[in-house]
């Protein structure tokens, strides 16, 4: 792991972004961080080894309906978050959305639009 990668509190990043979903959509039902951990432990995975495919999967063995994966990187000078909405039926991407700043503290101001897109994403679908 690079230095970059040791410094991203991902935790927060993942807490924020279930946050933000929840003033979003209100009375939608999220699972935790913590059950999603266990089932993926259950498999030999971790969350950082869940992306893409694996999110739709463990996605549709909680019963949900859509999932949000979510990638936290350097590049460069810059940090981006990237958001990606699955729906889990049938593995479509509804929608993606991207943080970028030359900060985390940026990333934190920007998380907020970029869960926003997703949000009007899902309301969309309804």
């Amino acid at each position: 792991m690079s230095e970059d990668a040791k410094k991203v509190d991902r935790v927060y990043f993942g807490d924020k972004v279930r946050g933000l979903f929840r003033e979003a959509l209100p009375g939608a039902s999220m699972m935790t961080r913590e059950n999603v951990e266990q089932l993926l432990a259950a498999q030999g995975k971790t969350l950082e080894q869940c992306e893409g495919t694996c999110a739709v999967e463990t996605g549709r063995m909680l019963g949900a309906n859509l999932v949000v994966s979510g990638r936290m990187r350097r590049i460069g000078k810059r940090f981006t978050l990237s958001l990606r909405l699955h729906r889990t039926a049938d593995s479509a991407l509804l929608e993606d959305a991207t943080a970028t700043g030359p900060t985390l503290e940026k990333i934190d101001d920007e998380t907020g639009r970029a869960v926003a897109r997703l949000a009007a994403a899902v309301k969309k679908a309804r």
